[in-house]
C-alpha cells in the first residue's frame, strides 16, 4: 500500500477536486458531469504547478 504521507496527499487532492466540482456545479448547473470532472481538472492542475512553483522551486 501507499505510505501514510503519499495517502494524504492523495485525500487532500480528492477532496479539493471535489470541492471545485460544487462550486462550479452551483456556478454552472447546465454543465454535464464530464464537463464539471474536466474543468476541475483543469483547475487543480494549475493549483498544483502553482504550489510546485511558489513552494519548491523558488526555494532551490
Amino acid at each position: 500500500g501507499l505510505v501514510p504521507g503519499l495517502m494524504m496527499y492523495a485525500t487532500i487532492w480528492l477532496r479539493e477536486h471535489n470541492r471545485v466540482c460544487d462550486v462550479l456545479k452551483e456556478e454552472h448547473p447546465e454543465w454535464d458531469d464530464e464537463r464539471l470532472f474536466q474543468t476541475s481538472r483543469l483547475i487543480l492542475i494549475g493549483e498544483t504547478i502553482k504550489i510546485v512553483i511558489e513552494d519548491y522551486v523558488q526555494h532551490l
